[in-house]
């Protein structure tokens, strides 16, 4: 069942998407194809291209934005969630339905931009990316694991802050009126004081020793350098995943026990 509604999401998404992705990679190419082969450049037309693609890019941003927050909150917090929540599945794959195909897109957008980027500014720079000899690739397992946990750490706090934006809307559905409002108010207010308790943990790491990262492998007898990356890692990918768990969890709870379509 999670198969369907997560199929169902993409199809009800992808209309959205599709004709502003087409359309920032056919200004990007035809950019790309102008500043390519024309010997003396054509600086009218290619500052059109450049102002059409600001502007796909802005949208693009904006109808991103704009899907994660309202397929989440129209199909599980308003009316449409009387059906949702009468499905044989669980409040779960009811999140999870909504979760991945956000995240999907979030990703492909910023993929797509980049390479729209890439293929604007300089056409050579991405027939270089198909050139494997050029790349020179030569890690040994310690480049390999800081990359994976890096890109590993990345795609965890991008999960978590579509799971940030769907806790904020599952606490603000609590209130009988003006819940979108509530929503947002919990959004912003739960952004600063997180922001403040990291402006205050830095601060005060930083009172403990110069290099709050060398004491902190210190305390845990980090001698050597692979025992640092190691740690490293484990903090990284530990800390970025428990910024997923904890509002999943508190999602989870508020729309299994909590919730308000009334």
């Amino acid at each position: 069942m999670l198969g369907k509604l997560i199929a169902y999401e993409f199809r009800a998404t992808a209309r959205y998407f599709l004709p502003i992705y087409a359309a920032l990679l056919l200004v990007s190419l035809l950019s790309g194809l102008l500043d390519a082969s024309s010997q003396y450049g054509m600086p009218l037309m290619q500052a059109i291209l450049v102002f059409s693609y600001t502007l796909l890019a802005l949208a693009l941003g904006v109808i991103t934005l704009v899907v994660i927050i309202t397929r989440f909150y129209r199909n599980l917090l308003g009316q449409e969630g009387y059906l949702m929540f009468t499905l044989p599945v669980t409040v779960d794959q009811n999140i999870l339905a909504k979760l991945l195909p956000a995240f999907v897109w979030l990703v492909g957008s910023i993929l797509l931009l980049c390479l729209c980027m890439v293929l604007l500014i300089d056409w050579q720079l991405f027939l270089d990316l198909f050139d494997v000899s050029a790349w020179q690739l030569q890690m040994g397992w310690q480049g390999v694991l800081g990359a994976v946990s890096v890109l590993l750490g990345l795609i965890l706090l991008m999960l978590a802050q579509i799971l940030f934006a769907y806790m904020c809307m599952a606490i603000g559905q609590r209130f009988n009126v003006h819940k979108f409002i509530a929503s947002v108010a919990i959004y912003l207010g739960l952004s600063l004081v997180l922001q403040i308790g990291l402006i205050l943990t830095i601060t005060i790491a930083g009172t403990v020793a110069r290099d709050p990262l060398a004491w902190l492998m210190t305390c845990f007898l980090a001698t050597s350098e692979n025992m640092q990356l190691i740690l490293f890692c484990l903090f990284w990918v530990g800390g970025a995943f428990l910024c997923c768990l904890v509002p999943y969890l508190i999602t989870r709870m508020q729309l299994k026990n909590h919730l308000n379509l009334a």
